[in-house]
């Protein structure tokens, strides 16, 4: 669209992106990163860890880490049985006016 708009105002004498091709690419189907069975496994053996709820609460539901970070009671609706994600959880870096890194925190 750029060089279309550039052609028409007279910035270039033509617009070279039509004549372009790329080639195509045959994409492969995705395959399940593991099996049913090694996933029953896996929430197995994170039932006995501290924190396994988390992580499976995160592979059953697809939510991201930082959104999981950001979880509270408030987001889960018993009368629906839902989960809101509202918050995420993540690092923060501030910088000053030459970027340069001045401090990294977790909100």
């Amino acid at each position: 669209m750029a060089f279309a708009d550039a052609e028409i105002d007279k910035i270039v004498k033509f617009n070279p992106i039509p004549t372009i091709r790329t080639p195509k690419v045959q994409r492969q189907k995705k395959k399940p990163t593991i099996s049913p069975a090694e996933q029953q496994q896996l929430i197995e053996i994170l039932l006995s860890e501290t924190n396994g709820l988390c992580y499976i609460f995160i592979m059953n539901t697809g939510v991201r880490p930082g959104e999981s970070g950001g979880m509270k009671w408030k987001h889960y609706s018993y009368k629906h049985s839902n989960v809101k994600v509202r918050d995420n959880y993540g690092k923060i870096t501030y910088y000053n006016d030459d970027f340069e890194k001045i401090k990294s925190t977790f909100k």
